[in-house]
Formats: C-alpha cells, sequence, structure tokens
C-alpha cells in the first residue's frame, strides 16, 4: 500500500513539474528537463517538504526585493517632475 502511494507521489510531482513549473518546452530543453524532473520525482517527499518551500521563499524575497526597488524608482520619479516650491529665501516669489 505505501509503496502505491509513493509511486503515485512521484507521478503527479513529474507531472506538475513538467507540465506547471516550466510551461515553454523545447526539443533541446526535454533532454534535460526530463531526467532532472525524473530524479526530483523519485525524492518527492523531499521536495515537497524543503526544496519547494525554500524556493518559494527565495524567489518571493526576490520578487519583494524587485518591486520595492521599481517603487522606490517611481517615488523618484515623481519628486523630480514635482516644480520646486517657492522657499522664503526666494524674495521674488515672496512679494
Amino acid at each position: 500500500m505505501l509503496s502505491k502511494l509513493y509511486f503515485l507521489g512521484a507521478v503527479a510531482t513529474f507531472i506538475k513539474l513538467m507540465y506547471f513549473d516550466n510551461p515553454t518546452h523545447t526539443r533541446w530543453n526535454w533532454m534535460i528537463l526530463v531526467p532532472i524532473n525524473v530524479v526530483r520525482s523519485l525524492v518527492w517527499p523531499s521536495y515537497w517538504l524543503i526544496v519547494r518551500p525554500v524556493s518559494r521563499l527565495v524567489f518571493d524575497f526576490e520578487k519583494t526585493r524587485l518591486a520595492e526597488r521599481d517603487s522606490l524608482a517611481r517615488r523618484r520619479q515623481v519628486a523630480t517632475d514635482r516644480k520646486p516650491e517657492a522657499s522664503r529665501s526666494d524674495p521674488v516669489r515672496w512679494c
């Protein structure tokens, strides 16, 4: 019973890795993806418990960092687009 469950987990993991993780396949990357995903699907408990959560943390951190960088760039652009306000030291604008 346990071996059938393990086999079903391996097949489900292989399908997920092949068709949902990398939807763009060419004939060249199949030669690389199939063996790698076969190995990853054979050790599927470690993939689901260790590899996937760690990779999601890393990639989510990267997305967050890029979003913060883009937000900062937009704020800088908005700040440079504004016209300078009159200051008290500028006598022409205060008259």
